[in-house]
């Protein structure tokens, strides 16, 4: 039975792609790309001779009966967005769902990400965080988005263009002014550039030049919130210590454990 293979793709520099990337590119006999410009970018630095489709939002309906077809001719597919993992923030959860329906498999070749990428060098604590994907555009939609995930305790990252970063970054400012943010942009590529400190700092930093594509940024999780998440825990220690006399070593046990 053909298979679909769900490959990653680098988000910038076009080294970033793994061998089992490669191999499967080169083996199928169809690529379904969001752009295939951008597909041929990497088809033409590896050399690779692959038929390609295109498969982007507005015609995903339109375009998955075609690649079903060729799935039940027995033609295995590669998946691929124009950069990163497929499905985050991109196309494909569509044709994944129906892929599934026919009873055909589906194999994850992983790879590169923005938001893991962006993760590793933010400095924040990221045992858990959120993906809260693209923001609302503005208006009091983006203010209470902002204010929802400066509620979180863990990290959250999120893609935002460059012409809507200002705006963004303006409504953390105002909810909170010692939040400190990392604005990630042009990762893996010549010109990458990392900004750390808090958004009125990046403001600063960011005044008066014309940044170009999509960001990614990661604010840091909020301590206060993780304080009140141990607030039930320390009451319960207190109960079991005054109350009930448990030795004080069992109460530091109980406290790993959570």
């Amino acid at each position: 039975m053909a298979k679909v293979y769900v490959v990653a793709t680098p988000i910038g520099n076009l080294e970033d792609i793994t061998l089992r990337a490669l191999r499967i590119l080169k083996e199928v006999p169809l690529i379904v790309c969001e752009d295939t410009r951008e597909a041929l970018k990497i088809l033409k630095k590896y050399e690779i001779k692959g038929n390609l489709m295109s498969y982007y939002k507005p015609k995903e309906k339109e375009k998955v009966p075609l690649i079903l077809k060729e799935l039940k001719m027995g033609k295995d597919i590669a998946l691929i967005t124009d950069s990163g993992t497929p499905v985050i923030s991109d196309p494909g959860a569509l044709l994944i769902r129906e892929v599934i329906k026919e009873g055909f498999e589906i194999v994850p070749i992983p790879g590169p990400s923005a938001v893991t990428t962006a993760l590793m060098v933010s400095g924040f604590e990221a045992n858990s965080f959120i993906f809260a994907g693209f923001p609302p555009r503005g208006g009091k939609s983006l203010e209470n988005f902002v204010e929802q995930i400066l509620n979180f305790p863990s990290p959250v990252v999120i893609y935002e263009r460059a012409n809507r970063l200002k705006n963004f970054l303006e409504f953390v400012a105002k909810k909170d002014k010692e939040r400190k943010v990392l604005v990630a942009r042009e990762m893996t590529k010549l010109h990458e550039e990392f900004l750390r400190g808090t958004a009125g700092d990046i403001l600063g930093k960011i005044k008066g030049r014309d940044l170009k594509g999509e960001i990614t940024i990661v604010i840091e999780g909020c301590k206060e919130a993780k304080t009140k998440e141990k607030e039930p825990l320390k009451n319960i220690l207190k109960l079991l210590y005054v109350k009930y006399k448990v030795p004080k070593p069992i109460l530091k046990d109980l406290t790993k454990l959570y």
